[in-house]
């Protein structure tokens, strides 16, 4: 925004103010104004945002969290597992049900797709969005073990509270039920990301970008980005390499 600003770029001065009507758009009903000054200088809200675990629409990380916590505390197999029901908002249990994703836009709105990574623990990154694995064969079978469930209790609670929980219920081959909700995923204030989570986050996004970026380096100059005299030695970090001498430009 300061780049943008000292080349002259102008914004709306009225963007944020009630009466403009964008909160409608961006925010929700009980917007407050006042609230965006309120401790500005003294309080940093840096910490009150919510950081994403899963690479998919926000709206289904809490679904996915309790689909990964279950999977995992119960080292549940994929060959194992037979159904996975989602118990959602009857507008999310049409909107995500994308059992043919063409594109990556596509699968970002699936939640079969979502589920099937889950369930055959390929680890979230961008490489979930590989063309070849989209198009697999056991990703499209592990898809189709999912049903999205219409549920008025999921949606009352969504209108009533703001709050987007939908419960999930998987079953085995061997007739065994695990069902989990979690009203929040990791990374939302009240299930804050660890250091090391955000570590591993940016690794993953970063290998599956290849293009030489020394990942160790760039966490450690990140790690202690106060001791850093120039920003321009973290840019260098992630410059694009060309030429069979590795030549940075």
């Amino acid at each position: 925004s300061a780049v943008m600003a000292g080349q002259g770029f102008c914004g709306t001065r009225n963007g944020l103010d009630e009466k403009d009507g964008d909160y409608l758009l961006c925010g929700s009903r009980s917007y407050d104004e006042e609230r965006l000054t309120d401790g500005l200088g003294e309080r940093y809200r840096l910490s009150d945002l919510s950081f994403k675990p899963y690479p998919t629409c926000r709206f289904m990380q809490s679904t996915l969290d309790s689909v990964s916590l279950i999977v995992k505390e119960n080292d549940l197999d994929e060959k194992e597992i037979e159904t996975v029901e989602v118990f959602v908002t009857p507008f999310l249990a049409e909107a995500f049900s994308v059992y043919e994703p063409e594109s990556m836009i596509d699968a970002q709105f699936s939640m079969p797709y979502a589920i099937a990574g889950i369930i055959r623990r390929i680890d979230p990154s961008p490489e979930w969005y590989q063309e070849e694995r989209m198009k697999d064969p056991e990703t499209r079978a592990a898809m189709r073990k999912v049903r999205l469930v219409p549920d008025e209790e999921v949606e009352r609670l969504r209108a009533e509270r703001s709050i987007l929980s939908p419960k999930v219920r998987i079953r085995t081959k061997g007739k065994k039920i695990y069902e989990g909700q979690e009203y929040c995923a990791k990374g939302h204030p009240k299930k804050p990301f660890s250091a090391c989570d955000f570590t591993t986050k940016f690794t993953r996004c970063l290998e599956s970008a290849g293009g030489g970026v020394p990942v160790e380096r760039a966490v450690e100059t990140i790690e202690h980005l106060e001791e850093c005299e120039d920003i321009g030695g973290l840019l260098a970090l992630f410059a694009p390499q060309h030429g069979s001498g590795g030549e940075k430009i």
